[in-house]
């Protein structure tokens, strides 16, 4: 009896010693598995940009299997520049470190900024600028005045009914921006430079205007960037006189909504102020006429007006009777017919490339009509694997380069490119082979 009740014990000791030996051998695994990062290198080591400007740092880190990959970003010196994930942006005059420096292993790489006073207006996209995506301008803490230049697309001073008034936009290849301050007659699409700072008022990147200075005689008329209702209500149109076409869903007091889909949330809310009166019911009858004196639900009209915001709602607010204007059944079909022509309006003379490291590849953008005016080309897909680049005097090529030390990899990248003020986005597929190129010399 003895005996038997020894063993028992011993048995349920042995089998707990086996259970530890194999969860030793399964962290032994584990740990085995985690690959450690060795280092980490930047696709560049100094740069000199202008205040508000800004740069992409990428990132490599070793080896390209590490288990951790995730960088940290520092600067010494917030004040001259600022790094949000890799966005280098300059805030003041001087030079300042940047470091980039790995969760794991903390491997540690830098890169010098120096930032200078720009000699030119500044773009007023950079004014704008938010890089931590808060919804608010980073420039509202800057205490240096900037200096834009633009050619004024809506003028609301004169207006004591609308949302917008007191407000003059300005708007250049890049951006708009709503002005406060301005004393002074302008016409619309006369181009001035003004000096102000940035300012932050319910929802709406503004700037404040101390000088203000007619730069031409000639008076251009903006021309609004065509987009989607969807995108008409975006952040980053804020500013932009834009241009959108649907159907009228709902109503409410001095206000209509634009749809140029079926789903609900693509809606465009489109602000009409008392220039228009509002029916809430179809009406039994078709009476379009080109400049409409009612607007009612189902009517599909034509908009434009400046895309803005108010607290959390982005809005399109009219500046005249003459933005909206009733789309017939006819005016429809036409339209149907320039879309189907403009998909090949502007493309790419090739869909794919493949491109062996440390070489590059020209691609050229053919349009129809072949005068068509490029205005810019960037990469709408964030990459780190190339770098495209405008030709300065040919605006038509473009030049893809592969970064450093980038190994056999690929990737389908979305290419914004604007035409006649008009946005397109190309698609190219990206191959890096890093394989050697072989040599067809044979020994005699």
């Amino acid at each position: 009896m003895k005996s038997k009740s020894l063993f028992k014990p011993l048995s349920l000791l042995i089998a707990f010693a086996l259970i530890l030996s194999s969860l030793t051998g399964i962290s032994k695994v584990k740990a085995a598995d985690v690959i450690p990062v060795t280092g980490i290198t930047l696709n560049k080591q100094s740069d000199t940009i202008d205040i508000a400007n800004a740069i992409k740092l990428i990132a490599t880190v070793a080896p390209t299997n590490a288990t951790n990959k995730e960088v940290i970003w520092e600067t010494d010196n917030p004040a001259v520049a600022r790094v949000t994930n890799g966005i280098v942006r300059g805030y003041a005059e001087g030079t300042t470190i940047i470091r980039a420096i790995t969760k794991d292993q903390g491997k540690v790489a830098f890169f010098i900024i120096t930032v200078k006073k720009p000699v030119t207006a500044t773009p007023i996209v950079n004014v704008r600028a938010d890089d931590d995506n808060n919804g608010i301008p980073d420039f509202i803490i800057a205490a240096a005045p900037f200096t834009i230049e633009g050619r004024i697309s809506a003028d609301f001073r004169a207006l004591t009914n609308n949302i917008l008034s007191g407000k003059v936009y300005i708007q250049d290849s890049t951006s708009g921006i709503a002005v406060n301050g301005i004393t002074q007659s302008l016409a619309l699409g006369a181009k001035v430079k003004i000096t102000g700072n940035v300012i932050y008022n319910n929802g709406e990147t503004q700037f404040l205007a101390t000088n203000v200075e007619t730069v031409e005689t000639t008076v251009e008329a903006v021309k609004p960037v065509t987009m989607s209702t969807k995108e008409s209500m975006l952040e980053k149109r804020e500013g932009f006189l834009v241009k959108i076409q649907g159907k009228i869903t709902k109503t409410s007091e001095g206000t209509i909504y634009v749809n140029d889909t079926t789903n609900a949330e693509n809606e465009a809310r489109v602000i009409v102020g008392s220039y228009f009166i509002i029916n809430t019911t179809p009406p039994t009858t078709s009476t379009a006429t080109t400049t409409p004196a009612a607007l009612t639900i189902g009517d599909t009209v034509s908009v434009t007006g400046i895309s803005t915001q108010s607290g959390t709602d982005h809005k399109i607010v009219i500046r005249n009777e003459k933005d909206i204007n009733l789309v017939t059944a006819e005016d429809e079909d036409e339209d149907e017919d320039k879309d189907t022509n403009e998909k090949s309006v502007v493309r790419l003379n090739k869909s794919s490339i493949v491109i062996k490291a440390g070489k590059f590849e020209h691609i050229n953008i053919l349009t129809t009509p072949g005068n068509a005016v490029i205005t810019s080309v960037k990469i709408k897909t964030e990459s780190p694997i190339i770098t495209i680049s405008q030709d300065k005097k040919n605006k038509r090529l473009i030049t893809v380069t592969p970064n450093k030390n980038i190994e056999k990899t690929s990737q389908k990248l979305e290419i914004e490119v604007v035409v006649d003020g008009k946005t397109y986005i190309l698609i190219l597929d990206v191959k890096i082979d890093s394989a050697k190129v072989k040599s067809n010399n044979k020994t005699k």
